[in-house]
């Protein structure tokens, strides 16, 4: 039995009564294939993973695109319903799904000719290595930051690969580290690789700590609903759609 497994009689009358009083907004930044731009035909992986979880729930499923950081604040204080494509170490007091929706991997790009590679925390000694602010990277990354603060840029605002692309131009940093399905094959055509990966990390909706109810009951509703998408084939379908 699941956590909330004890909840799904009252699931339907509970999202009627509650969730549809106003649309459930998630919120997320620019980081496609996962999260791309909203009205287009191709929103992003996750987004497309939203629509068919909600798409037999009264719930009006809602996406909006900010930066990441505000929207981590906009999600605990309760102003939008939750972050879309979290890991958990991005909001640890949020309300998570059980499962992920699918798994990010950060990889170590640097030039094609350079003889360096990832071997271990170890290895970045004398990496300079662009972040996004906000953003975490799993436990052990995150904790490295902190450690060795002189070994990271971080990057806000807006068009952010093109910032750290020209940031390695100008020899500013000498590592960017980003997600391999982001970064993969724009790094090739700037004659960049990948030089190792940190361990692959679970992707979730995170929902708003501050109605902790009506999280946890959108929580189980995901969870619910990705058991029926997992086993009807509909998540390989999206993935290959983005990824091909």
């Amino acid at each position: 039995m699941t956590p909330y497994q004890h909840l799904y009689p009252i699931v339907f009358l509970f999202i009627a009564q509650t969730v549809t009083a106003q649309e459930m907004t998630l919120l997320a930044d620019e980081w496609c294939p996962y999260t791309c731009l909203p009205d287009t035909d191709k929103p992003g992986i996750l987004v497309e993973v939203g629509v068919k979880i909600f798409a037999d729930s009264p719930t009006k499923f809602n996406f909006q695109l900010l930066n990441w950081s505000r929207a981590v604040k906009e999600v605990r204080v309760g102003k939008s319903q939750g972050l879309l494509g979290a890991y958990i170490s991005d909001a640890p007091n949020f309300i998570f799904h059980s499962r992920p929706i699918l798994f990010s991997q950060m990889c170590f790009y640097s030039k094609s000719d350079e003889d360096w590679e990832f071997t271990g925390f170890n290895s970045l000694s004398k990496r300079v290595i662009s972040v996004i602010n906000g953003y975490s990277y799993g436990e052990e990354f995150d904790h490295y930051m902190l450690k060795h603060p002189r070994n990271i840029i971080n990057i806000a605002g807006e068009k952010l690969l093109e910032r750290e692309l020209l940031m390695l131009q100008k020899k500013r940093i000498n590592t960017i580290l980003e997600d391999r399905f982001v970064f993969g094959k724009k790094a090739k055509q700037f004659g960049l690789e990948s030089k190792g990966c940190l361990a692959k990390e679970g992707v979730y909706i995170a929902f708003s700590p501050a109605d902790e109810l009506r999280s946890k009951v959108l929580a189980d509703w995901v969870d619910k609903q990705m058991a029926k998408l997992r086993t009807q084939s509909e998540i390989e379908l999206i993935l290959k759609k983005y990824l091909d």
